[in-house]
Parts: C-alpha cells; structure tokens; sequence
C-alpha cells in the first residue's frame, strides 16, 4: 500500500522545502511511466490529432486516479463523515493520498514537456495540465483538513470538560492546571506522531499551519460555550491557556523528533492564543464596564464594538446568540471532478482516419495503448478498462 519511504526524518541539513513525498501509491510512478511510453509509441506514428488525442485521455486518466484516491482512502463527507479519530491506517492513507498528489503534481510539467517537443506546433498552446494540477492541490487541501479534523475529533472529550466546569462558581486556588489542560497536552503529541512520520516536512509544517488555525478558532468558541465565567474562573482559564500555548508550541518538535518548527508558527501561536488570553484578562477584571472592556481590547488586533458585547454577556451569563459558532466556522476544501465521457475506442477511430500503409500498424498500437492502461486497473481503485472501452 505504502510505496517510497524515507527513513531520514531527523536530517536537519536537508532542504527544508522536503517537496520529495515520503509516502506514496506505488500506482502514481507505474500510472506514469505507462503514459510516458504510450506517448513515444504514438509519437513514432502521429504528431497531429492522434497525438494530441492520447493527451486528452491522459487528462482523462488523471481526474479518474484523483477522484478514486480521494473516494477509496479520505474519510467521507457530508451526512457519512466520521466523528472519532482516524486510526493509524486511516492517517497512513490520508497522508499517502497527499504524498501521491503531490508527486503527480510534480511529474505532470515533466509529462507536458515531453508532449510539447515532439507534438505539432499546430496544438502547442492547447498542451497543458494546469486544470489536472489545481484538481491534484485541491485533493491536497481535502486530505489535509481531514488530519486536522482526526486531530480535533481527538479533544472532544478534553473540550468537554471545559465547557461543563462550572466557571461561575469556581472558587479553587489558581495554581496548577485543569485536568482539561492535561488531556490536551497529552493527546497532541500523540496525534501529531504519524501524521510527522509519513508527510514531506513541507506538507507537515502545513498541517501544523492548519492545526493550530483550527485550534485557536474553536478554543475561543469553547470559551463562550461556558455561559458565564466568574472573575477566578476567568484567572484560572488564564494559566489554562498559558499551558495551552506551551503545548501547541512543543507538540510539532515532540512528535517531528527534535525537528523545530519555523518562527512564522511560532509567532502565529503566540500572537492567536494571545487574543484567548486578552479576552481572560478582561473576564478576571473586576468592576469594568463596556467602555473599559473596549479599551482593554483595542490594544488587541481584530477587536471590534460586537465582542464587547460578547464579553459583557459572558460576564453577566447571557450568551450572545452565535457568538460563539461564529468564532468556530473553518473553511471547507473539496475538489470537483469532470466526467470521463470519452475512450480510448476513440483512438482507435482518429488512427483509422490514417494511410492505409500504416493502419495496421497504428491498429497494433491502439491495442497495446489498452493493454498498457488495464494493466492499471487496480491502481488507487482506478478501472482504467472503462477509459479504454473495454467491458
């Protein structure tokens, strides 16, 4: 199932960008080497329509393998979409489904050169992959907010816990953290593990990226979930971010093996959780009103008059209605796939429009064009028969 593996996750000297997927479908180099070969053969033959014919199934043949990566192996969505964790194999997958479209991606402008030499100059302009490639980092973007949803999924229960304390009434001694804190320490190191072990650094600097997005978003709306915080329930959840923060910060290291993340993170972490942390220090102050909660926030980026009023209901216990699934909504990446409607008999069609001196040639090439693709019908779940008119 796992195809490439590179065993050198701890090289620090190595290029940070880490653009050579670490796992990958074996389906995606074979998909490939397959169309390069039919390309020459045809080549040998055509370099007008025909030619440019077998590019447009390649075309084909691309959208098909992405949308059957994204079916067989990323959790489904809508009414289907899971609401636990993915399991081990389910992120060795999901980030298999990543290293696979990147690699397509990155081979596809290799591909379109090779058309570009020996095609007519008549369709040169018509030569391009670009639609296949955004459909590729689209699948990228699918695959990758799938990891972070498994990731939050993991702090349901954590988050749970939070929103069901009674803050208005609590009267404990701020000192240590709430057991909640604990559950997220705990958990992130162990969900961020595999997703470092099978994505290029590049692709996990971007799900840590996504995280803590995601994170800091939903983290602010469990904090208005809580209805009413009491002015030591708001100190409390004030060292309860602190430690927060400290574990967004060292949770991508621990599970990267030492791999420190770049500064652009960290800043991100420190300036997002310190908004949380504005709004705590605004809760845990006695006796402000409206005017003075609007001057504690302006020195705050994002602020505006409608969170004032959220804080001012949160201290007096009325929740402003969609206060806080306003602050929760996370944006929502799907690709779109074209139909394949035509076939590989339609090759068959262009080569019969030839010289009679070189039909039974370009007959046997047509054919070896459909044996070469059902070689590949088990490739990511990809029936590649259909695409060649085979029954």
């Amino acid at each position: 199932m796992v195809g490439q593996d590179d065993e050198d996750g701890n090289n620090e000297d190595a290029d940070d960008g880490g653009f050579e997927p670490r796992y990958l479908y074996n389906s995606a180099p074979e998909l490939f080497s397959a169309m390069k070969g039919s390309m020459t053969k045809c080549a040998a033959f055509s370099t007008h329509n025909t030619l440019f014919d077998v590019f447009q199934v390649f075309r084909k043949v691309i959208a098909a393998y992405a949308d059957r990566l994204a079916k067989n192996h990323l959790p489904a969505s809508g009414p289907r979409a899971p609401t636990s964790p993915l399991d081990l194999k389910g992120v060795q997958a999901v980030c298999c489904v990543i290293g696979t479209a990147e690699y397509c991606d990155e081979t596809l402008p290799q591909l379109e050169e090779s058309l570009l030499k020996v095609i007519s100059s008549d369709f040169e302009e018509r030569v391009s992959f670009g639609a296949e490639q955004e459909l590729l980092r689209g699948l990228m973007n699918r695959a990758n907010q799938a990891l972070v949803q498994s990731v939050q999924f993991s702090l349901d229960e954590a988050f749970g816990k939070m929103t069901r304390t009674n803050w208005a009434a609590f009267s404990q001694d701020v000192g240590d953290h709430s057991s909640y804190v604990g559950d997220i320490s705990e958990k992130l190191p162990k969900q961020f593990t595999p997703v470092a072990n099978h994505l290029s650094k590049i692709h996990y600097r971007f799900f840590c990226d996504k995280f803590v997005q995601a994170f800091v978003a939903r983290f602010v709306a469990e904090i208005y979930k809580c209805k009413k915080i009491s002015e030591q329930g708001a100190q409390q959840l004030l060292l309860d971010t602190a430690l927060i923060k400290t574990s967004l910060l060292e949770a991508p290291v621990i599970a990267g093996k030492g791999r420190q993340m770049q500064t652009a993170y960290s800043n991100y972490v420190l300036r997002e959780m310190g908004r949380a942390e504005t709004i705590l220090k605004v809760l845990s102050s006695p006796d402000v009103d409206a005017d003075a909660i609007s001057a504690m926030l302006s020195a705050g980026p994002g602020f505006t008059d409608s969170h004032v009023q959220q804080l001012m209901a949160l201290r007096s216990g009325a929740l402003v209605e969609g206060a806080a699934g306003s602050s929760a909504s996370e944006d929502a990446t799907a690709a779109g796939v074209a139909a394949i409607g035509s076939t590989m008999n339609y090759l068959g069609d262009a080569f019969k429009q030839k010289n009679a001196q070189a039909s039974e040639d370009l007959k046997k090439f047509s054919g070896d064009i459909k044996k070469n693709f059902s070689k590949l019908s088990s490739f990511g779940g990809v029936n590649f028969q259909n695409l060649t008119g085979r029954k």
